[in-house]
């Protein structure tokens, strides 16, 4: 697998670029609503504010990266649907232990962006899988138990169809 970084950088006042209008996937604008009604008027919700099953539609497409304090991400769960389409089940492991060297660099980046900012991370990604390339859109969000630091975080990706290379 092979990726393209067609990510947008955050912007040069430290604050994040992040702008819902953005979002053109139905099933993300979606996810950011959810996020934004359990969050009210903090900053972000907590992930007891959002589990899982509250966003149960997503769940073939949700992977949730929980933030250890050492700065390394684990993947408490990866999307079934994302799994079967890199050949990759990253359930219940580091992300260090991701295979392929430029898709791991690309994924820590964007988490720790989220991470960084304290808020949402809306991209666009270009992944060659074997044969099949992939474009799709991907929005992150941030999730945190005392309102300050970022302890999880949610990923949910718009997959549209393959693009044979």
């Amino acid at each position: 697998m092979t990726a393209r970084d067609n990510t947008r950088p955050k912007a040069a006042s430290g604050a994040t670029d992040f702008d819902p209008a953005r979002i053109a996937s139905p099933m993300l604008r979606r996810l950011h609503d959810a996020w934004r009604t359990a969050a009210g008027t903090r900053a972000m919700p907590s992930a007891a504010d959002l589990p899982p099953q509250a966003i149960d539609w997503a769940r073939d497409f949700l992977s949730v990266h929980d933030v250890l304090p050492d700065g390394e991400f684990h993947f408490r769960i990866d999307a079934p649907h994302t799994a079967n389409i890199f050949g990759n089940d990253m359930t219940g492991k580091p992300l260090s232990a991701y295979g392929d060297p430029k898709v791991r660099e690309l994924i820590r980046r964007t988490l720790v962006r989220v991470v960084e900012t304290r808020a949402p991370v809306l991209e666009m990604r270009d992944i060659a899988v074997s044969l099949w390339r992939w474009e799709y859109e991907i929005l992150l969000v941030p999730l945190s138990a005392d309102g300050r630091n970022v302890d999880t975080v949610y990923s949910l990706p718009q997959i549209g169809s393959e693009i044979r290379r």
